[in-house]
């Protein structure tokens, strides 16, 4: 083997070396790229002008401690269960369901591990378990499945569908969902072979078609994160009855008010 192809050889071998560790690398660290928590420096509603929602913790099947903000229904109106996105953290999340809370609507914003000042590290099936645990704690407040809204954002719209199919919910609304974070991925780092690596998959196209309840999804057309085609695709995937609003100069986030919108949608529900 004469010189240069011993030079080949151990230049490509190096280079196959660093190409497995920088997937390797990947691969442990990936959710780091997936959730951005941040802390929930005050954890009073009041500090983000909703005194109306208590403080409330309840036990996830794996003996985490969730905390999140509940009010109460007035009335007879229904309770929104609000999943949100991969950043931030429920405090954050005031502003965009104040008309509701407002409104007398029972609002659940409700926490994540390794979110919101709770223990633990977030991961799809921890997140499905933090949302099991929130229907339980509704059901022993004695509000049943038919009396709830799930309200996911982005990441949360996964966790919004998964549990959809496994609760006879009254409706689910879909802010900026995708179809799988496979997709993004593959949108968002398309060096990578993001199929193979990916760990927490959030597969919604794949679960749409068992959601049995009235879906409302909002999508912004300048998305920026979420393409506004994914959002397209889900609805397509879905069964009726169901409504899509598009919004022809919004981004991932920077929705406008649509208190209007919501309530118009619950109130095409039946109880």
């Amino acid at each position: 083997m004469n010189k240069t192809i011993r030079i080949f050889f151990t230049w490509g071998g190096l280079l196959c070396v660093g190409l497995v560790l920088i997937l390797f690398f990947t691969y442990i660290t990936q959710r780091t790229m997936i959730y951005f928590p941040e802390p929930l420096i005050e954890n009073n509603p009041a500090t983000w002008d909703a005194p109306t929602l208590q403080v409330v913790q309840y036990p996830s099947s794996d003996d985490l401690t969730i905390n999140s903000w509940y009010q109460p229904a007035q009335a007879e109106l229904p309770t929104i269960v609000f999943f949100h996105g991969n950043a931030g953290h429920i405090g954050g999340r005031v502003p965009k369901l104040k008309g509701l809370i407002n409104a007398g609507y029972g609002v659940l914003l409700a926490g994540y591990r390794g979110y919101d000042g709770n223990d633990g590290n977030p991961t799809e099936t921890g997140l499905y378990e933090d949302g099991r645990a929130a229907f339980t704690f509704l059901q022993n407040q004695g509000v049943d499945a038919n009396q709830i809204i799930l309200f996911g954002e982005s990441l949360g719209t996964g966790v919004s569908v998964q549990l959809a199919t496994e609760y006879p919910v009254r409706g689910i609304i879909l802010q900026s969902p995708f179809t799988s974070l496979v997709a993004v991925g593959k949108l968002h780092y398309p060096y990578l072979p993001v199929t193979q690596l990916l760990q927490d998959r959030y597969d919604s196209l794949s679960k749409i078609t068992d959601v049995r309840s009235p879906l409302l999804i909002l999508h912004g057309k300048r998305d920026d994160i979420v393409p506004f085609s994914q959002g397209q695709e889900l609805f397509a995937a879905a069964a009726q009855p169901k409504q899509f609003l598009e919004y022809e100069t919004v981004m991932h986030n920077d929705f406008p008010d649509f208190t209007t919108e919501i309530v118009e949608f619950i109130n095409s529900l039946s109880s």
